[in-house]
């Protein structure tokens, strides 16, 4: 595995922790939980009081349109992007990802994991994993 986010919206502590058993890198959550999360285990959280704010130090871009590509493939490189598409697998991400590194894809398993970490050579940089179970994340970072 590349770089692993979990999306964990609403709270749900049994996700928070088999997140940090899983070696999750980030854990995306709501205003208001990074304390909650910091008690479970040492992992970087995403949240507007998180230690990555959305906005300063992440960027979540919903693709949409050619102009979200532009946008997506002009903000500064030392931000990480995060894109998320309604089928990113119609939507030509290879012209953002040839153009730009720290890129991050939403996805929702195993399957999109594989697609998304294997688009052209280069691939996304890693996921943010919005599961549906506990299976779901332990299975992804395998």
């Amino acid at each position: 595995m590349k770089r692993l986010w979990i999306r964990i919206q609403p709270w749900k502590k049994s996700y928070v922790t088999a997140s940090l058993e899983s070696g999750a890198e980030a854990i995306v959550i709501s205003e208001g939980e990074s304390k909650k999360v910091h008690a479970l285990g040492r992992i970087t959280t995403v949240a507007s009081d998180g230690d990555l704010v959305p906005g300063r130090d992440v960027e979540f871009i919903e693709i949409k349109a050619k102009q979200d590509e532009v946008r997506a493939a002009g903000i500064p490189p030392e931000k990480t992007v995060v894109l998320s598409m309604k089928d990113w697998t119609i939507i030509p991400i290879e012209n953002i990802l040839a153009q730009r590194s720290n890129i991050l894809v939403e996805v929702t398993g195993v399957q999109e994991t594989r697609l998304a970490l294997e688009i052209l050579e280069k691939g996304a940089d890693g996921v943010v994993l919005n599961p549906k179970s506990i299976n779901d994340i332990k299975k992804t970072a395998e």
